[in-house]
């Protein structure tokens, strides 16, 4: 007799994916890319409709608090030149600079609602709709 129970034949339809990381700040860019190098594929969940939306909506005259050695994604260095603790747009930039250079696969507009122990998965609820993935990072 097959299984039923909500959620079930539902999981049963989709596939599970590798990685689903969930953010796509600093720390989310960098997981990823890190999963990638790895050979796991990995797809970024974030809610924004772009990068650094959070960046975006602070005072015109934030500046990185940290020294920008210390903060730069991993990789890619900040640009010759850029002052120690770089102002917000620059920081903008290096996070899209280093999305396209690594051709990371961010869904946009995508919010994570829940995830759930799916048993040997996660199951991910997310406004698109639900995803599994054997392994789930939350960098948020």
């Amino acid at each position: 007799m097959a299984d039923t129970t909500p959620g079930t034949m539902m999981e049963q339809l989709l596939a599970v994916e590798p990685a689903i990381v969930i953010g796509a700040g600093a720390a989310g860019l960098a997981v990823a890319r890190a999963l990638m190098k790895a050979g796991v594929a990995t797809v970024v969940l974030e809610k924004e409709s772009r990068l650094a939306e959070p960046w975006r909506r602070r005072h015109e005259q934030l500046h990185l608090n940290t020294h920008r050695d210390l903060s730069a994604l991993p990789g890619l260095a900040y640009p010759k030149g850029t002052p120690a603790f770089p102002h917000r747009d620059v920081v903008i930039r290096h996070m899209n600079d280093f999305h396209e250079a690594n051709r990371l696969p961010v869904e946009f507009g995508v919010s994570v609602e829940a995830i759930m122990s799916g048993g040997d998965h996660w199951i991910v609820r997310t406004s698109a709709g639900s995803r599994l993935a054997r392994h789930v990072v939350v960098a948020t």
